[in-house]
């Protein structure tokens, strides 16, 4: 059997390109890009670039592009770290309680954490383990009913 190699090249290129776009907007705009490096602190920025009544420009051109790749790339890793995690709410009461998977020694163990309207945590800092912890679990599911919390999952 094959092992799987994970080729990240996209995600390097990508990173070096946007230093490329940031590198040529400081080289061709120095004193445009310091004036736009020290938005944060003060506001000449504003004051002098605002009278420019273009749509988009070339330093504006760099660094919209170099956002744009900046997104995709925060997407793209967002989507891939968030694919298969669950979880689901239920709500008794004034009390909310959400239950998801943690993976734990080749397990995933069902943990599940109460909360009130405040938003403290009821069960815990780290919530409570809903399972003897001896079994994989898939699809954790939380219900309520008379002012009680029940949660299930079935097993692979």
């Amino acid at each position: 059997m094959l092992r799987n190699i994970i080729i990240n090249d996209w995600f390097t290129v990508s990173i070096v390109v946007c230093l490329v776009f940031i590198a040529a907007a400081k080289l061709l705009f120095f004193n445009r890009f310091n004036d736009f490096i020290e938005i944060i602190g003060n506001s000449n920025y504003l004051k002098i670039y605002i009278k420019d009544q273009k749509f988009i420009n070339t330093f504006d051109g760099l660094l919209f592009i170099n956002l744009v790749i900046s997104l995709t790339i925060f997407v793209i890793l967002t989507i891939n770290n968030l694919d298969g995690i669950e979880f689901y709410f239920a709500q008794a009461d004034d009390t909310y309680a959400m239950i998801s998977k943690r993976a734990s020694n080749d397990l995933n163990l069902p943990i599940a954490q109460a909360f009130d309207d405040a938003g403290s945590k009821l069960w815990g800092e780290e919530g409570i383990v809903v399972s003897n912890g001896n079994i994989a679990v898939q699809h954790v599911r939380i219900s309520s009913e008379d002012s009680c919390f029940y949660t299930g999952w079935t097993t692979p």
